[in-house]
């Protein structure tokens, strides 16, 4: 168990940021084939997915395979009046997207737009760190915990995306953490402690 989430974050990110770009390419399309072999995911239809930054698994493959595919693709854009909210709004073009909050790029937060759940979908999460239960670390600010507990309707599939020495023993949950279904890294996927039902 890592009782100091903030020097466990501080390790974490300053490992990730060190890797190489072939490193974070190669472990990239593992993680991506290893998600794309499951089930649950290939038969969705709906997706939300993070875009990435500071060397986090790389999704821009994953988004123009999914848009091919015909399949509905949401990415998250911050609410700069409101701390520590955001929302999901539907990509169909990679050219539609501009940087918004630290630089990540958002889709144009249009109300027509807006990710409203209603059918089965993947939710396609980033961490600094998971631990063996699916619980996850972020970056403190708490965005997809918020999102995703307010979130009514069927819950999507939650799945973390991680690099395998981002998973560790044990994480300090708090009460309104939301644990992933399962995380996949480069060498597994890692059930976490909640069942999905469909």
């Amino acid at each position: 168990m890592h009782p100091d989430k903030k020097s466990l974050r501080m390790s974490m990110v300053i490992k990730r940021n060190a890797m190489s770009p072939v490193e974070v390419r190669e472990k990239s399309a593992s993680v991506r084939e290893r998600l794309l072999s499951l089930e649950p995911v290939t038969e969705s239809t709906c997706f939300l997915l993070y875009l990435p930054i500071k060397n986090e698994v790389d999704t821009w493959p994953l988004l123009q395979m999914l848009l091919q595919k015909g399949k509905e693709v949401f990415a998250p854009c911050c609410r700069p009046w409101q701390t520590g909210r955001m929302d999901f709004f539907r990509v169909q073009d990679r050219s539609e997207l501009r940087p918004g909050f630290c630089g990540i790029p958002e889709p144009r937060p249009a109300k027509e737009n807006i990710f409203r759940n209603h059918v089965s979908s993947v939710a396609i999460v980033p961490g600094v760190a998971f631990d063996e239960l699916g619980y996850r670390l972020g970056f403190g600010q708490g965005f997809y915990d918020r999102y995703l507990s307010a979130l009514s309707g069927p819950k999507p599939l939650l799945a973390g995306l991680a690099y395998e020495f981002q998973i560790v023993k044990g994480l300090p949950a708090d009460p309104w953490d939301v644990p992933m279904h399962f995380v996949v890294t480069e060498e597994r996927v890692v059930a976490g402690a909640t069942e999905y039902s469909s």
